[in-house]
């Protein structure tokens, strides 16, 4: 990465969501075609909340931007206070410390000079000596400084340890001031509070930090990291064995390591186990599942609520299975056993991989039911989604909450008390 380093004499553009400015900085070295007839130079990135006067040293790219011409885009930023009187009443007066207008921050200059800082940092006290500055100015001034510093300091950390800005400043407003601790104590929990932090970058800094590698943190990060992963591929949860097993080789620990780990993981409840069958046919074949908590407990109130609806709801098309032997002509006999069951039960579900005929089903099961004059609806989770419906069987469909009549102030207009009339 280049290399640049200079006073900021204005902030054109600062982003409080996320940090992006636009900045003119006066650089040290002259950059040539780069600066403007003012000697100054364009820096962009996603940055803290700067103040002219404020020194920086930059590392980042030269990059050209089609309008506005050769930019210098950040990657890390080092901050440093102010070396001139110019510097310090700039920095004083540009609103970033609360309590400090330009007018004041003229009179505090005048009245310490290049000590301005100085004593502002160590003898803040001593703002009282300057004209027209009360108790309560001088509190609401060192609370701004000591904000302004702990920024500066956790900054300052995180790019020593190979943080971007851009990250830097999500951790900074995850945790405010106490950024610091939290990312020396456990790196890893950046992993699950802050999007875009994956275990990998979170490793990163932990062994920049020189966390061993068989830290206790690390190793339950890297058992719900492998969890999460497998989540992604589309199971609800791992067989311990196998989970073992891609721990220790993206971990490089030992199984007993490992074992200690999900135990230390069960008893804080962030991890479920349980035996499960290994086959349907064969029940007596079990290994041990070890399910995110959130995920066991979806599963099991899954099949609970639908156990019940089974149990309560009366069956609403239980009058028309006579009229399906006509239609069943063109079906498997598990695709026709599986209409028969929707037409027969309170509720079902049909499930199967890719070409195994649930569409076929569906769609039998739609003509059964307009053949009977029933009325039904079709809906699926998102709007996507229902319009693949929509395709696959001719017939208008809705995403569910559309269907169910909701509303973001009110909530869902159908429900258990007033139930569609299909």
């Amino acid at each position: 990465m280049e290399k640049l380093s200079g006073s900021i004499e204005r902030v054109t553009y600062y982003n409080e969501e996320n940090g992006y400015s636009v900045l003119r900085l006066a650089p040290d070295e002259p950059q040539g075609a780069a600066e403007d007839r003012q000697g100054l130079v364009t820096v962009t990135g996603n940055l803290p909340e700067l103040a002219p006067g404020e020194y920086l040293r930059l590392n980042g790219d030269w990059v050209e931007h089609p309008r506005h011409g050769m930019q210098f885009k950040v990657e890390t930023i080092e901050q440093a206070y102010p070396a001139t009187l110019y510097g310090v009443q700039r920095y004083l007066a540009s609103g970033l410390l609360e309590g400090i207008g330009p007018k004041l921050a003229e009179r505090i200059v005048d009245h310490f000079g290049v000590e301005t800082l100085e004593i502002i940092d160590q003898h803040p006290e001593r703002l009282r000596e300057v004209p027209d500055i009360g108790p309560k100015r001088v509190r609401i001034i060192v609370e701004a400084w000591e904000e302004q510093r702990q920024i500066k300091e956790i900054m300052i950390f995180l790019h020593g340890h190979g943080i971007t800005t851009n990250l830097a400043l999500k951790i900074y407003k995850e945790y405010q001031d106490q950024a610091l601790s939290i990312v020396q104590e456990n790196p890893f929990q950046l992993a699950r509070d802050i999007y875009g932090v994956g275990f990998k970058t979170a490793d990163h800094i932990a062994q920049s930090m020189g966390l061993p590698t068989d830290h206790p943190t690390r190793i339950e990060a890297g058992i719900l990291f492998v969890l999460e992963e497998m989540i992604n591929e589309g199971h609800v949860y791992v067989p311990e064995q196998m989970l073992g097993e891609r721990t220790v080789a993206l971990l490089s620990i030992d199984r007993p390591q490992f074992t200690a780990g999900l135990e230390r993981l069960e008893e804080g409840e962030l991890v479920f186990t349980q035996e499960v069958p290994v086959l349907e046919d064969e029940p007596e074949t079990t290994h041990r599942a070890v399910y995110l908590t959130p995920y066991y407990f979806a599963e099991v109130g899954l099949a609970r609520r639908l156990n019940e609806m089974a149990d309560v709801l009366l069956p609403r098309l239980s009058d028309i299975p006579p009229m399906f032997t006509a239609l069943s002509d063109n079906l498997s006999e598990m695709q026709a056993e599986a209409v028969r069951t929707a037409l027969s039960s309170p509720v079902s579900v049909l499930t199967g991989g890719p070409g195994t005929g649930k569409t076929t089903s569906l769609q039998a099961l739609i003509s059964v039911v307009e053949s009977a004059k029933k009325r039904f609806a079709l809906a699926s989770p998102t709007g996507r989604a229902a319009k693949r419906l929509s395709e696959a069987t001719g017939k208008p469909a809705s995403t569910i909450h559309r269907l169910l009549e909701y509303s973001p102030v009110e909530g869902f207009g159908r429900d258990t008390d007033n139930p569609l009339d299909i």
